[in-house]
């Protein structure tokens, strides 16, 4: 099964953001709230070097015709990607990843602590549900913070809509420092509960935001231990150390 290659990053990172849904190697891409972009990247070789069988994977970067395809794709994102790899020399061994089932998500930054990430969790197949709950902790009950993470959510809410991607939403609720919302998909719903991980983190300082988790409704798991940092869970969320 071939393993799909999302991006997420700032507006800023592109050389031509209005061009970047008509490259041919584009098949996605979502414009964010809070100025950034969910893309994925596709082209026929990443059914051989994406796939989640391994051995299918080490034979094709064993082929020199397949590597060779890799490398021009990959060219191709360093164009779309210029000022970023401007200032990055592999963006794609940056700061922070994340995996389902399904998909490898990357979050471009301009290096190790660029972007400050909450504690995350996750349950099993989180990426192919179509109802999750978002539960998480705030690290401030102040009146300001609670109304800015309200603000951040529905711009998320409102752009999931529109984009037909999310059919309901139930209001955020709160219980001390903790709050929580049951949500509904049109189809699995990794990319766009990725897309609100990136703007619910973007936003930190506004929402004081501590941990965030994402779901089944009947995994009770929850993230309220107090501590402040990327979560070991079943995301397979991996920090660059480096």
């Amino acid at each position: 099964m071939r393993i799909r290659y999302v991006v997420v990053t700032r507006d800023s990172d592109f050389a031509d953001i209005e061009a970047l849904p008509r490259h041919p190697y584009v098949v996605k891409c979502w414009r964010l709230p809070r100025a950034y972009t969910l893309y994925e990247f596709y082209h026929p070789v990443f059914d051989r070097t994406y796939d989640s069988d391994h051995e299918v994977c080490n034979a094709a970067h064993m082929d020199p015709v397949a590597r060779a395809q890799e490398q021009e794709v990959f060219a191709e994102e360093r164009k779309l990607l210029a000022p970023l790899y401007r200032e990055v020399a592999n963006p794609r061994r940056g700061p922070f990843s994340m995996r389902s089932r399904t998909t490898d998500y990357l979050f471009f930054g301009r290096g190790k602590n660029s972007i400050k990430w909450p504690q995350i969790g996750t349950s099993a197949g989180w990426g192919e549900a179509r109802t999750i709950r978002i539960s998480g902790r705030l690290l401030a009950t102040a009146p300001e913070a609670i109304e800015g993470l309200r603000t951040v959510f529905k711009e998320w809410v409102d752009c999931k809509t529109a984009l037909g991607e999310l059919t309901s939403a139930e209001e955020l609720r709160f219980s001390g420092g903790h709050f929580t919302s049951t949500c509904e998909f049109a189809g699995p719903c990794g990319d766009a509960v990725i897309a609100l991980l990136m703007v619910l983190t973007a936003t930190r300082k506004e929402t004081a935001l501590a941990a965030i988790g994402f779901f089944h409704p009947e995994d009770y798991s929850t993230l309220f231990q107090k501590r402040d940092g990327p979560g070991k869970d079943s995301a397979q969320v991996r920090m660059d150390q480096s």
